[in-house]
């Protein structure tokens, strides 16, 4: 049980961290108005999409470890498998609200380059966001089957990952801050798809069984 509790709290920290080289690597270019861009977008982001799919992602582990403690493994993975069409549906409105993203910073009386720097921010980072929502909701759902090993290797891998192409991109390419953003998406398509190939192979029984593709009863009892 210790183990699970240390294990969770690396992942979980490391997780902010992997945020938190954005703003780093983004302070290296000596611009206050850029820095201050994506620090607003980066709250910004968290108010209203990581508060999101950290809601939503907690309500399946919630119903997995209820699905999971019957021995209901085939609607462990339908869980899992509604709370990924869930979140899609919830990024459309989100992705609407945050296209006038600009026009409300502006309207609050935030300096017209640092709304325009930062709406692109947060724009270009909803994808990236989506796959950690999508990641997440698979972390959980292996945490629910006993099984967090998986997700800490993977974060800790990601970590200085993240670091390199941040860098890379942002200085070696010439990019800026968009860098940021291209180097966030590579880094959490690599958390995705990496615990999903773990999970579609895993050799905890229970996770093959509970780990499948979705449904017709995937598209029920959504509420």
């Amino acid at each position: 049980m210790t183990s699970n509790w240390i294990q969770l709290s690396i992942t979980f920290a490391i997780e902010i961290m992997i945020e938190s080289v954005n703003l780093i690597v983004v302070g290296h270019l000596n611009d206050e108005y850029t820095l201050a861009a994506v620090a607003l977008g980066h709250n910004i982001i968290i108010m209203l999409i990581l508060s999101t799919i950290m809601g939503t992602n907690s309500a399946l582990e919630t119903h997995v470890a209820h699905a999971y403690g019957a021995k209901q493994l085939r609607l462990c993975g339908e869980i899992l498998n509604r709370t990924r069409f869930i979140l899609f549906m919830m990024m459309v409105p989100l992705t609407l609200i945050l296209s006038q993203a600009e026009s409300i910073l502006l309207f609050l009386g935030q300096d017209p380059l640092v709304s325009q720097i930062a709406a692109r921010y947060i724009m270009y980072m909803i994808p990236s966001f989506f796959l950690f929502g999508l990641f997440d909701a698979n972390r959980l759902f292996l945490n629910c089957l006993d099984e967090t090993t998986v997700a800490t290797s993977l974060v800790i891998i990601a970590l200085p990952l993240h670091g390199l192409l941040s860098y890379y991109i942002v200085y070696g390419l010439g990019l800026g801050w968009v860098g940021v953003n291209v180097a966030m998406f590579i880094t959490y398509s690599f958390l995705l798809v990496s615990i999903t190939i773990y999970s579609s192979f895993m050799k905890n029984p229970d996770v093959r069984e509970a780990f499948h593709a979705p449904s017709a009863e995937s598209f029920k009892e959504w509420w």
